[in-house]
Protein backbone atom coordinates (compact mmCIF):
# COMPACT_ATOMS: atom_id res chain seq x y z
CA UNK A 1 0.00 0.00 0.00
CA UNK A 2 3.33 2.23 0.92
CA UNK A 3 4.11 1.74 -3.07
CA UNK A 4 1.09 1.59 -5.09
CA UNK A 5 -1.13 4.18 -2.55
CA UNK A 6 -3.94 2.00 -3.10
CA UNK A 7 -6.70 2.82 -0.61
CA UNK A 8 -9.74 0.56 -2.15
CA UNK A 9 -8.05 -3.02 -2.06
CA UNK A 10 -9.74 -6.38 -3.51
CA UNK A 11 -8.60 -9.56 -3.29
CA UNK A 12 -8.90 -12.94 -5.57
CA UNK A 13 -7.53 -16.25 -4.88
CA UNK A 14 -7.71 -19.76 -6.63
CA UNK A 15 -9.02 -22.15 -3.91
CA UNK A 16 -6.52 -24.13 -2.94
CA UNK A 17 -4.12 -23.86 0.33
CA UNK A 18 -1.63 -21.25 -1.07
CA UNK A 19 -3.73 -18.96 -2.65
CA UNK A 20 -6.10 -18.60 -0.03
CA UNK A 21 -3.46 -18.38 2.82
CA UNK A 22 -1.96 -15.90 0.80
CA UNK A 23 -4.89 -13.78 0.26
CA UNK A 24 -5.61 -14.26 4.54
CA UNK A 25 -2.29 -13.14 5.68
CA UNK A 26 -2.18 -9.98 2.78
CA UNK A 27 -6.08 -8.96 4.44
CA UNK A 28 -4.22 -8.74 7.49
CA UNK A 29 -1.23 -6.49 6.60
CA UNK A 30 -3.96 -4.19 4.43
CA UNK A 31 -6.39 -3.80 8.03
CA UNK A 32 -3.27 -3.39 10.10
CA UNK A 33 -2.05 -0.49 7.24
CA UNK A 34 -5.73 0.99 7.49
CA UNK A 35 -6.73 -0.30 4.51
CA UNK A 36 -10.31 -1.37 3.14
CA UNK A 37 -11.06 -4.58 1.31
CA UNK A 38 -13.64 -3.39 -1.11
CA UNK A 39 -14.43 -6.63 -2.69
CA UNK A 40 -13.57 -10.42 -2.65
CA UNK A 41 -13.58 -13.32 -4.93
CA UNK A 42 -12.41 -16.73 -5.92
CA UNK A 43 -11.66 -18.95 -8.76
CA UNK A 44 -10.37 -22.55 -8.93
CA UNK A 45 -6.71 -23.39 -9.83
CA UNK A 46 -8.39 -24.70 -13.73
CA UNK A 47 -10.26 -21.57 -14.65
CA UNK A 48 -9.80 -19.80 -17.55
CA UNK A 49 -12.75 -17.12 -17.74
CA UNK A 50 -12.52 -14.78 -15.18
CA UNK A 51 -15.25 -11.88 -16.01
CA UNK A 52 -18.06 -12.26 -13.69
CA UNK A 53 -15.07 -12.12 -10.78
CA UNK A 54 -13.40 -9.12 -12.58
CA UNK A 55 -16.73 -7.30 -13.32
CA UNK A 56 -17.83 -7.29 -9.74
CA UNK A 57 -14.17 -5.91 -8.83
CA UNK A 58 -14.38 -2.78 -10.82
CA UNK A 59 -18.01 -2.13 -9.75
CA UNK A 60 -16.67 -2.27 -6.38
CA UNK A 61 -13.78 0.81 -7.51
CA UNK A 62 -11.29 -0.94 -6.70
CA UNK A 63 -7.76 0.39 -7.40
CA UNK A 64 -5.80 -2.01 -6.26
CA UNK A 65 -6.26 -6.31 -6.93
CA UNK A 66 -4.31 -8.50 -4.98
CA UNK A 67 -4.16 -12.57 -6.34
CA UNK A 68 -3.54 -15.47 -4.51
CA UNK A 69 -2.60 -18.10 -7.20
CA UNK A 70 0.18 -18.84 -10.03
CA UNK A 71 1.79 -17.47 -13.21
CA UNK A 72 -0.04 -18.94 -15.92
CA UNK A 73 -3.36 -17.95 -14.19
CA UNK A 74 -2.33 -14.88 -12.84
CA UNK A 75 -1.50 -13.86 -16.84
CA UNK A 76 -4.80 -14.39 -17.90
CA UNK A 77 -6.38 -12.61 -15.26
CA UNK A 78 -4.54 -9.14 -16.08
CA UNK A 79 -5.27 -9.93 -19.96
CA UNK A 80 -8.50 -10.18 -19.10
CA UNK A 81 -8.25 -6.86 -16.71
CA UNK A 82 -7.22 -4.73 -19.84
CA UNK A 83 -9.99 -6.14 -22.52
CA UNK A 84 -12.51 -5.40 -19.41
CA UNK A 85 -11.04 -1.70 -18.96
CA UNK A 86 -10.48 -2.72 -15.13
CA UNK A 87 -7.58 -0.11 -14.39
CA UNK A 88 -7.27 -1.31 -10.85
CA UNK A 89 -2.82 -2.46 -10.00
CA UNK A 90 -2.51 -5.98 -9.94
CA UNK A 91 -0.67 -7.11 -7.25
CA UNK A 92 0.16 -11.00 -7.55
CA UNK A 93 1.56 -13.66 -4.84
CA UNK A 94 4.71 -15.42 -4.60
CA UNK A 95 4.80 -17.95 -7.83
CA UNK A 96 3.88 -15.49 -10.35
CA UNK A 97 7.46 -13.17 -10.95
CA UNK A 98 8.66 -15.43 -13.93
CA UNK A 99 8.18 -15.50 -17.64
CA UNK A 100 5.30 -17.90 -17.74
CA UNK A 101 3.51 -14.81 -16.69
CA UNK A 102 4.56 -12.45 -19.52
CA UNK A 103 3.63 -15.28 -21.63
CA UNK A 104 0.23 -15.39 -20.73
CA UNK A 105 -0.44 -12.38 -20.00
CA UNK A 106 0.74 -10.71 -22.98
CA UNK A 107 1.61 -6.92 -23.05
CA UNK A 108 -0.76 -6.76 -20.74
CA UNK A 109 1.53 -7.81 -17.97
CA UNK A 110 2.98 -4.19 -18.19
CA UNK A 111 3.13 -2.34 -15.04
CA UNK A 112 1.90 -5.90 -13.24
CA UNK A 113 3.11 -6.44 -9.65
CA UNK A 114 3.83 -9.31 -7.43
CA UNK A 115 5.75 -10.14 -4.08
CA UNK A 116 8.14 -13.25 -4.01
CA UNK A 117 10.11 -14.20 -1.22
CA UNK A 118 13.48 -13.45 -0.20
CA UNK A 119 15.80 -11.07 -2.35
CA UNK A 120 16.36 -10.42 -5.99
CA UNK A 121 19.01 -13.17 -7.18
CA UNK A 122 21.60 -10.67 -8.17
CA UNK A 123 21.58 -9.76 -4.39
CA UNK A 124 21.98 -13.06 -3.16
CA UNK A 125 25.43 -14.23 -1.69
CA UNK A 126 26.14 -16.73 -4.74
CA UNK A 127 23.01 -15.63 -7.21
CA UNK A 128 24.94 -14.43 -10.23
CA UNK A 129 26.79 -17.65 -10.52
CA UNK A 130 23.43 -19.91 -9.31
CA UNK A 131 21.48 -18.06 -11.61
CA UNK A 132 24.27 -18.35 -14.63
CA UNK A 133 24.52 -22.51 -13.82
CA UNK A 134 20.63 -22.93 -13.93
CA UNK A 135 20.61 -20.97 -17.41
CA UNK A 136 23.24 -23.68 -18.87
CA UNK A 137 21.40 -26.30 -17.76
CA UNK A 138 17.88 -25.52 -18.24
CA UNK A 139 18.39 -23.07 -21.05
CA UNK A 140 16.23 -20.57 -19.58
CA UNK A 141 16.58 -17.15 -17.10
CA UNK A 142 16.31 -18.71 -13.03
CA UNK A 143 12.60 -18.30 -11.38
CA UNK A 144 12.50 -15.82 -8.40
CA UNK A 145 11.97 -18.41 -6.52
CA UNK A 146 14.28 -21.43 -7.98
CA UNK A 147 17.58 -20.58 -5.87
CA UNK A 148 15.45 -20.56 -2.04
CA UNK A 149 13.94 -23.98 -4.20
CA UNK A 150 17.39 -25.26 -4.21
CA UNK A 151 18.48 -24.38 -0.94
CA UNK A 152 15.39 -25.93 1.03
CA UNK A 153 16.47 -29.13 -0.81
CA UNK A 154 19.85 -29.45 0.27
CA UNK A 155 18.53 -28.18 3.61
CA UNK A 156 16.85 -31.46 4.23
CA UNK A 157 19.45 -33.53 2.35
CA UNK A 158 22.19 -31.80 5.16
CA UNK A 159 19.42 -32.62 7.86
CA UNK A 160 18.97 -36.20 6.94
CA UNK A 161 22.69 -37.27 6.78
CA UNK A 162 23.62 -35.60 9.77
CA UNK A 163 21.06 -37.11 11.73
CA UNK A 164 21.83 -40.59 10.20
CA UNK A 165 18.10 -40.55 9.47
CA UNK A 166 15.51 -40.37 6.45
CA UNK A 167 12.40 -40.18 8.53
CA UNK A 168 11.19 -36.83 9.37
CA UNK A 169 10.21 -36.94 12.98
CA UNK A 170 13.95 -38.06 13.34
CA UNK A 171 15.86 -35.35 11.21
CA UNK A 172 13.56 -32.41 11.88
CA UNK A 173 14.60 -31.74 14.84
CA UNK A 174 18.19 -31.57 13.27
CA UNK A 175 16.78 -28.84 10.84
CA UNK A 176 15.34 -26.78 13.01
CA UNK A 177 18.78 -26.16 15.03
CA UNK A 178 20.92 -26.08 11.92
CA UNK A 179 23.17 -23.13 10.89
CA UNK A 180 23.13 -23.23 7.02
CA UNK A 181 25.13 -21.01 4.57
CA UNK A 182 23.44 -21.25 1.11
CA UNK A 183 22.58 -19.86 -2.13
CA UNK A 184 20.57 -17.59 -0.21
CA UNK A 185 22.30 -16.42 2.31
CA UNK A 186 22.65 -18.00 6.15
CA UNK A 187 19.20 -19.90 7.02
CA UNK A 188 18.45 -20.59 10.84
CA UNK A 189 14.98 -21.06 12.26
CA UNK A 190 13.28 -19.73 15.45
CA UNK A 191 11.80 -21.84 18.29
CA UNK A 192 8.85 -21.82 16.02
CA UNK A 193 10.41 -23.24 13.15
CA UNK A 194 9.86 -19.65 11.04
CA UNK A 195 12.75 -18.87 9.14
CA UNK A 196 14.89 -16.07 11.20
CA UNK A 197 14.87 -12.23 9.60
CA UNK A 198 13.14 -13.05 6.32
CA UNK A 199 12.43 -11.20 3.62
CA UNK A 200 10.23 -10.42 0.57
CA UNK A 201 10.37 -8.47 -2.75
CA UNK A 202 7.91 -6.41 -4.59
CA UNK A 203 8.64 -6.70 -8.77
CA UNK A 204 6.79 -4.80 -10.98
CA UNK A 205 7.39 -5.60 -14.93
CA UNK A 206 8.75 -2.48 -16.76
CA UNK A 207 9.50 -2.98 -20.77
CA UNK A 208 8.68 -6.28 -20.45
CA UNK A 209 10.76 -7.42 -17.41
CA UNK A 210 10.15 -8.16 -13.91
CA UNK A 211 12.28 -5.32 -11.78
CA UNK A 212 12.78 -5.46 -8.23
CA UNK A 213 11.08 -2.49 -6.71
CA UNK A 214 11.72 -2.50 -3.08
CA UNK A 215 12.57 -5.75 -0.55
CA UNK A 216 11.32 -5.39 3.45
CA UNK A 217 12.43 -7.63 6.44
CA UNK A 218 9.31 -9.08 7.98
CA UNK A 219 8.12 -8.24 11.19
CA UNK A 220 8.28 -10.92 13.77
Amino acid sequence: MKVTKAKRIAVMDDRTAFGQGAVEEFKKAVQAAGGQIAAEEYTNDKAVEFNAQLTNIKAANADLLYFGGLDGQAGLIVKRMKQLGLRAQFVGSGGIADSVFIGSAGNAAEGAMAWEYGRPVDSLPEGRAFADKFKKRFGADTLTYAPFAYDCAWLAITAMKQANSVKPAVFMQTLRTMQYNGITGHISFDKYGDLNNPTSTLYQVKSMKWQPVTTIGAEK
